[in-house]
């Protein structure tokens, strides 16, 4: 399912630049912050493992950006903390 919201996702940025929407220097954030709150989605799904393979795309981007988009999720505590950690120990 992740692969599927990537491809989308990957589309959707392509048009979206194409008609001046986003810019070049906020397409890192834009990305990242996608790739944690599926990370979130997978995790509430129980798929932990393909939630920590999309933490970890997010982290190539920026290590300390990724923990503060986990910072600022809406959900239980848990499932930040849960990520949070996982991040801290890469």
């Amino acid at each position: 399912m992740a692969a599927v919201d990537i491809e989308g996702f990957e589309e959707a940025m392509k048009l979206a630049k194409s008609f001046g929407r986003v810019k070049p220097e906020d397409e890192d954030g834009i990305r990242r912050a996608f790739y944690v709150r599926l990370a979130l989605s997978e995790y509430h799904g129980g798929a932990d493992s393909v939630g920590e393979k999309l933490l970890k795309r997010a982290c190539e981007i920026s290590r300390e950006k990724t923990l503060e988009d986990i910072a600022r999720l809406h959900c239980g505590e848990s499932y930040r903390e849960k990520m949070r950690q996982f991040v801290e120990t890469m």
